[in-house]
């Protein structure tokens, strides 16, 4: 279309272009604005339910009550993370946890938030293997919350998931020869210990070097436990 001539008709001229620019800046706007919200993944929904907790992504509100039960010596004791942790390391944490994805190969860490007070009570963390059919777990819980039967929930609920929903082979789990507790939820939950491995994991705040309990279990162990008996 040609544009008019005449003073009148150049003016016109340039408010159509202008209102034209303005509509696609519009349309530009609005299409980067979609294109956030396509590349942020989705954080309200929990990805496992359980009648008392939900397993979820992290979020930035979690730093705080994760640095205080990361931080505590009772719960880092048979640990080999580092702790305590700074203000400023939880956050960076939390940030590196809810960008991590769980059908990526490599950690993925959720953190388990109790339905009906909406606190963090622990987390769970899985280290999928390159070939997406095998996975390690392990498992913390901050020490309000021990001794309720989330440990067993939340381990139960994940292994559900591993073997039932996603197929996986096999799963394996590690614990401080010490960390009675944790061996007893693993056993309590099916896991069998197939070994021991002396003076295998460094505790980073004491240095010493400290004997592994090693666990293991296969989807076909896992299925048939779980079946029915008659």
């Amino acid at each position: 279309m040609n544009a008019p001539t005449g003073p009148g008709g150049l003016d016109e001229a340039l408010a159509t272009r202008d209102q034209d620019l303005s509509v696609r800046d519009q349309d530009l706007a609005v299409g980067d604005q979609a294109l956030s919200v396509r590349a942020q993944p989705c954080r309200a929904a929990p990805l496992i339910e359980t009648p008392r907790l939900l397993l979820r992504h992290f979020a930035p509100h979690d730093a705080a009550p994760l640095r205080a039960y990361r931080s505590d010596p009772v719960v880092a004791r048979y640990q080999v993370w580092r702790s305590p942790l700074s203000e400023q390391d939880a956050a960076e944490q939390v940030l590196r946890y809810a960008s991590e994805r769980p059908v990526d190969p490599g950690w993925f860490h959720y953190a388990v938030e109790h339905r009906g007070e909406g606190v963090l009570v622990g987390d769970l963390a899985v280290w999928l293997d390159d070939n997406l059919r095998q996975a390690e777990v392990g498992f913390t819980l901050a020490p309000a919350h021990q001794r309720r039967g989330y440990g067993t929930e939340m381990v139960t609920a994940l292994l559900d998931h591993l073997f039932l929903d996603r197929g996986l082979h096999r799963v394996s789990a590690e614990c401080d020869t010490r960390n009675t507790p944790s061996a007893t939820l693993l056993e309590r939950v099916g896991f069998r210990r197939e070994g021991l491995r002396p003076e295998f994991s460094l505790n980073p705040r004491t240095g010493q070097w400290t004997d592994t309990l090693i666990y293991g279990l296969l989807r076909r162990q896992y299925t048939a436990a779980r079946a029915p008996r008659r």
